[in-house]
């Protein structure tokens, strides 16, 4: 059985290339939270009559979907970088760029997400999100 290592962060070079990682990763995160989001909102039935509020649980799931964007990218940072950094000066600096990595994470759910719900047709469970003013 093999061990696996994990390679620690003790050099300048290793910790621009964890900072470069960790952004790369948080824009990867929200885009798989838009796609997760995409299938939440599908899965939501409209429910039958005048007083529909499907589209306030969706608006719901929205929200909802930009915290885990952000608190996800928070905990995966954590748990594949910070960890792993030994020199007590890297560790300061790179929490500030997790948790400004988390922060553009949420920022590119937001907008990602903000565009596909105002660029989808009226009438569909997407619009339904922010519907668009008659």
């Amino acid at each position: 059985m093999t061990n696996i290592v994990k390679t620690v962060i003790k050099t300048a070079p290793a910790l621009s290339s964890a900072i470069s990682s960790t952004y790369l990763a948080d824009i990867a995160l929200a885009i798989v939270c838009v796609a997760l989001m995409l299938l939440i909102i599908h899965l939501i039935k409209w429910q039958p009559g005048k007083n529909d509020k499907s589209g306030q649980k969706r608006r719901i799931w929205f929200f909802v979907m930009c915290f885990v964007s952000f608190v996800g990218a928070i905990i995966l940072n954590w748990f594949m970088f910070k960890v792993r950094i030994t020199v007590p000066a890297f560790v300061s600096k790179y929490m500030t760029h997790l948790f400004l990595g988390a922060f553009i994470s949420a920022i590119v759910y937001f907008i990602v997400g903000f565009l596909l719900v105002k660029l989808s047709r009226v009438g569909t469970k997407l619009e339904s999100i922010f519907p668009k003013k008659a």
